[in-house]
């Protein structure tokens, strides 16, 4: 099964389930020649993501799962934000990271850190070192949120 057809599926029980500000920021798919196939499905939305979210996709998810026979035998299904430490995938993540620090490695392999100071259509403005500056997301090879405790 396609990865494409995968995605299709999620975004359909997003749609069922009413969660219009929820989307996909990865998927991981493991065969199960012999073994326990797993797929972990990775959400995040404008303000986030709820465990009782993940917990309504996956529930809705699975009956879809071994209606197609996708691992062949069992499975370990698991639906969850992307995590703190995960980098930036979807222009729709930045927002709510807005005040706070990244690291970005830009495509021209230069790395840069500094606040995230707005979000724009096509890119970011990011502060760093006391200055703005303009970000095209094509610009942006990897963003990650800087933790600070």
């Amino acid at each position: 099964m396609e990865e494409k057809e995968i995605l299709a599926a999620i975004g359909t029980v997003l749609e069922q389930l009413g969660f219009k500000s929820l989307f996909v920021v990865g998927i991981d798919v493991k065969g199960s020649e012999g073994g326990m196939g797993s797929l972990k499905v990775f959400l995040d939305g404008e303000e986030g993501v709820s465990i009782d979210q993940c917990a309504s996709v996956s529930r809705k998810l699975s009956p879809w799962l071994e209606e197609r026979d996708l691992f062949k035998g069992r499975y370990r299904l698991e639906v969850s934000s992307p995590g703190a430490d995960q980098p930036l995938v979807d222009k729709r993540q930045y927002p709510k990271h807005s005040g706070r620090k990244l690291s970005l490695m830009l495509s021209e392999g230069k790395e840069l850190k500094g606040v995230l100071v707005e979000v724009l259509e096509d890119g970011i403005v990011l502060n760093s070192q006391g200055q703005k500056r303009e970000l095209r997301f094509d610009e942006i090879e990897k963003a990650k949120v800087l933790i600070s405790f």
